[in-house]
């Protein structure tokens, strides 16, 4: 697997140092196989939110304060880890740097749990619409 990338007037050959037909790294595979174990328990905790990730729509648009499935900025495994991770440890605080898509599936979850979490937002420019649609505590 290689791709060519152009910049400029130069062209570079980029080639995965590790995997895609090459051996995977010694080390780093390993170290992802002590933790298989935990990484699945995990992702099937996540089928017992079923009901609250069914509730976020596929697709809203940029200025609504819901969340949406597809979106550029932050994936759904990533979303799905945030919600997980808010529901099992229930913070008091949640601070991001930066606010946007995360910071709506954030308030998302902790509004339908009725989550003790309050978010603080780091971020000189807010590109979401969470601060004006008055997301954040």
């Amino acid at each position: 697997m290689t791709a060519t990338v152009q910049i400029g007037q130069y062209s570079y050959q980029c080639r995965p140092r590790w995997g895609f037909g090459t051996p995977t790294h010694p080390r780093l595979t390993a170290i992802l196989e002590r933790g298989r174990s935990g990484y699945a328990r995990r992702l099937d905790a996540l089928a017992e939110l079923r009901p609250l990730f069914a509730a976020i729509p596929r697709e809203a648009p940029d200025d609504s304060p819901s969340p949406r499935w597809f979106n550029p900025w932050f994936t759904s495994l990533d979303a799905l880890a945030l919600c997980g991770m808010l529901v099992r440890h229930d913070p008091r605080l949640l601070i991001e740097i930066g606010s946007g898509n995360s910071t709506k599936f954030a308030r998302h979850v902790i509004a339908a749990r009725n989550l003790r979490t309050k978010i603080v937002s780091i971020d000189p420019q807010p590109r979401a619409t969470a601060v004006r649609f008055k997301f954040l505590d």
